[in-house]
C-alpha cells in the first residue's frame, strides 16, 4: 500500500466506534425536518469532526434540502452582506433556473448595481459650430443657383455676371473653405496653445457640461437591503412551494470578533425573512464565538443560547476510539505495520497533546501522523524507533514550543518549566524519560544522538557536535585520555570545546593534552594555544600557585615536545618558587648566624 497524508477534507464515513458522528448528523436532519426551528447550532472544537457531521447530513436530506454554503472565513474581509446576498442567490439560482432574470433584479437592486436619478444638463454651443451649420445651409442654396447659370450658359448661350457667379460659387464652397482654413490654423503653434477649436468640434461637439444629479439609491449594503433581497429571492414567483433550503454559516469561530457579531446579527434577520424556505446550520467553537461575543458584563455564552436554542455537540472521542483511528492513520501515512511505534506514540500524545486542543480530535491526529511523515523523509533512516523519537520531538519541541535540551536534561532535575506546573511538567517528563528508556534499553546516549539529528534534520555523526558539552568536560575533569582522543577526533570538537572552556579546569586540559597521542594533539593544538593563553591571563599572577607535580611534569613534557615555550605564568611561578626559596635560606642563614653568636 502506498503511504498518502491525510486531507482535511470530511470523511465519507464514520472511523469511530459506535457511529457517534453518525448519529448526531441523524438526530439533525430529524430537527430540521420540523418547522419550528430554523437556526440549529453544532457545537464542537477546532477539528472535532463537524464538518463530517455536516456532509453525513446532506447525504441525509439531499433530495429534502438545497444545501447553500457559506464560509465566513473566506469573506470576513470584505462585505458580508454583500457576499450573503451573492451566494444565496447563486444558491438559489441553481435550483430555480427559470427564475434567474427575477433573482438578478432584486440582487442588483439590493447591492445599488441598478441606478435612478435625475440629471439636468446645461450644454454650451461652440461658435464655430453655429456659423459652420450656417454656411452648410447657405452652400446647400447657393448649389441651385449655380446649376441655374451654368445651364443658361451652356444651353442659351446666355453671358454670366462674373462677380455674381464668383458670389454664388464662393458661398457654395464657404464649409470647405472654413475647415481649409482651420486646417491651416491647426498647424500654426500660437493658435494650438490658445486651445481654440478644432476640425472635430465641427463635426462632433465637445463642450463643458455641468451636472446636477439626485442619488436615489445607497450603495452600502446594510441590513434593509438584505432583508429586501431575501424576501425577493423566497417570493412567490420564484420558489415553488415545495423547494426548501438549507444555508450553513461556517467557520464563523475563525473571524474576527466584529465580523461574528455582524453575522450573528444577520443569522436573526436571515431566518425572519426566509422562513418558509430556509433553515440555517451554524457549526462553532462555543469556546471561540463566546470570547467575540462577550462583553463588559455579559457572557457570550449567553449570546449562543438566545439566538441558537437549539444546539447539538459533537461528541468527545473514547480513548480507544480514537486511538483504534490512530491506527488507522498511522497504517495510510506512517507506516503500514501499526505495531510498538504507533502504540508508544499514542501513549506520548495522549501525555504531551498541545495545549490548543482540549481534546483529542482528528485533526490533531490527522496532523500528527502527516508531520511524522513529512520529517521522516528529512531524518536518516538508520534508526528502527526513530518514528517515536520522531512524535517524542513534534510533540514537546515543535507543537509544545519548548527547547530541545528540556528532552536531554535529567528528569529528576528541579527544574521550572513555564505554563506547566512544575510538578505535573516533571511528572510527565520522567515518565517520558522511562518510556524512551524501556524503549532503547537504557542507551542514553543512542536516542539522544538521534533526537539532535531529527532536530538538525542531519546525520548522526553532524549532529553528535551539538552533545559534546557534557561528556567533554567529564572526560576533562576526569583526566580520560581515551574518551579525550574519541571526542577529539569528533565532528564539532573545536566548538564543544570554545563552549566548555569556561567551566573547566586548564590545569586538567593541559595535564590531559600532554598525554594524548601525537595525532590526537595536532587536532587540539588551537585549544592548547587558547589554554595557554588562559594561565598567562590567570595562573600564578599575584601569588605562587599550590605545588602540583602532575601538572609540572605535564608542563615539562610538553616543553620537552616542543608544544609550548617558557611561557609568563610559568616563569611567574618559577619566580615565586624562587623568591620563596631565597626568603627559606636567609632565614636558614640567619638562624645558622644566631646561634654561632651564641
Amino acid at each position: 500500500m502506498t503511504l498518502r497524508l491525510q486531507t482535511e477534507s470530511p470523511a465519507d464515513q464514520d472511523m469511530f466506534r459506535g457511529s457517534s458522528h453518525e448519529k448526531v448528523a441523524e438526530n439533525v436532519a430529524q430537527i430540521i425536518r420540523t418547522p419550528d426551528v430554523n437556526i440549529i447550532g453544532l457545537e464542537g472544537e477546532l477539528g472535532s469532526g463537524k464538518s463530517t457531521i455536516l456532509k453525513f447530513l446532506q447525504k441525509k436530506l439531499k433530495d429534502d434540502f438545497t444545501f447553500i454554503n457559506f464560509d465566513a472565513e473566506r469573506y470576513h474581509h470584505g462585505s458580508t452582506k454583500k457576499a450573503l446576498i451573492d451566494v444565496i442567490h447563486h444558491g438559489v439560482s441553481l435550483q430555480c433556473p427559470g427564475s434567474r432574470d427575477v433573482l438578478d433584479k432584486y440582487k442588483n437592486l439590493a447591492l445599488g448595481n441598478i441606478v435612478e436619478y435625475d440629471k439636468r444638463v446645461s450644454s454650451r454651443l461652440s461658435w464655430l459650430t453655429v456659423v459652420f451649420i450656417l454656411l452648410s445651409l447657405l452652400s446647400v442654396q447657393m448649389l441651385r443657383y449655380v446649376l441655374t447659370d451654368l445651364n443658361q450658359y451652356f444651353t442659351n448661350k446666355e453671358s454670366l455676371l462674373g462677380w455674381l457667379f464668383y458670389v454664388e460659387v464662393a458661398a457654395f464652397l464657404s464649409p470647405a473653405i472654413m475647415v481649409a482654413g482651420l486646417a491651416c490654423l491647426q498647424n500654426m503653434e500660437w493658435y494650438r496653445k490658445k486651445g481654440y477649436s478644432s476640425i472635430g468640434d465641427l463635426f462632433k461637439r465637445n463642450s463643458t457640461d455641468r451636472i446636477e444629479e439626485t442619488w436615489l439609491v445607497n450603495k452600502e449594503v446594510g441590513a434593509i437591503e438584505l432583508a429586501e433581497a431575501l424576501q425577493g429571492f423566497t417570493s412567490k414567483e420564484v420558489i415553488s412551494h415545495g423547494d426548501r433550503f438549507i444555508l450553513i454559516i461556517d467557520n464563523l469561530d475563525r473571524i474576527s470578533a466584529d465580523k461574528v457579531k455582524e453575522l450573528w446579527s444577520d443569522m436573526e434577520l436571515i431566518a425572519g425573512a426566509t422562513h418558509e424556505h430556509f433553515r440555517i446550520v451554524v457549526p462553532y467553537s462555543a469556546r471561540q464565538v463566546s470570547a467575540s461575543l462577550s462583553v463588559a458584563g455579559f457572557s457570550g455564552r449567553e449570546f449562543i443560547a438566545k439566538r441558537i436554542p437549539v444546539s447539538f455537540q459533537v461528541p468527545p472521542l473514547i480513548s480507544a476510539g480514537w486511538q483504534e483511528a490512530l491506527r488507522q492513520y498511522w497504517k495510510e501515512t506512517v507506516n503500514e505495520d501499526a505495531g510498538i511505534a504507533c502504540r508508544e506514540a499514542t501513549v506520548l500524545l495522549e501525555r504531551w497533546k498541545p495545549s490548543e486542543y482540549p481534546r483529542i480530535t482528528p485533526r490533531l491526529m490527522k496532523k500528527f501522523v502527516n508531520d511524522i511523515h513529512i520529517l521522516n523523509l528529512t531524518v536518516p533512516a538508520t534508526e528502527d524507533h526513530r518514528h517515536i523519537l520522531i512524535a517524542l520531538y513534534l510533540l514537546v519541541v515543535r507543537y509544545g514550543e519548548r527547547d530541545i535540551k528540556v528532552l536531554l536534561r535529567d528528569p529528576k532535575a528541579s527544574q521550572t518549566e513555564p505554563g506547566i506546573a512544575p510538578d505535573d511538567f516533571d511528572e510527565m517528563l520522567s515518565l517520558t524519560y522511562q518510556q524512551i528508556s524501556r524503549i532503547f534499553n537504557n542507551d542514553t546516549e543512542r536516542w539522544s544522538e538521534f533526537l539532535m539529528s531529527i532536530h538538525y534534520q542531519s546525520t548522526v555523526e553532524l549532529a553528535r557536535s551539538e552533545l559534546l558539552d557534557t561528556p567533554l568536560k567529564d572526560a576533562i575533569g576526569a583526566i580520560n585520555i581515551p574518551r579525550l582522543e574519541e571526542l577529539t577526533a569528533l565532528w564539532g570538537f573545536a566548538e564543544a570545546w570554545q563552549r566548555v572552556a569556561p567551566h573547566i579546569q586548564m590545569r586538567d586540559w593541559l595535564v590531559s593534552y600532554s598525554r594524548m597521542d601525537e595525532k590526537c594533539q595536532a587536532l587540539a593544538e588551537p585549544q592548547l594555544k587558547v589554554a595557554v593563553q588562559m594561565l598567562n591571563q590567570s595562573y600564578a599572577v599575584s601569588l605562587r600557585e599550590k605545588n602540583d607535580e602532575g601538572f609540572v611534569l605535564s608542563l615539562q613534557k610538553l616543553m620537552a615536545d616542543g608544544r609550548i615555550s617558557l611561557e609568563p605564568f610559568v616563569e611567574r611561578q618559577i619566580s615565586f618558587i624562587v623568591s620563596k626559596l631565597d626568603e627559606i635560606q636567609d632565614s636558614e642563614k640567619l638562624e645558622a648566624e644566631s646561634g654561632f653568636v651564641e
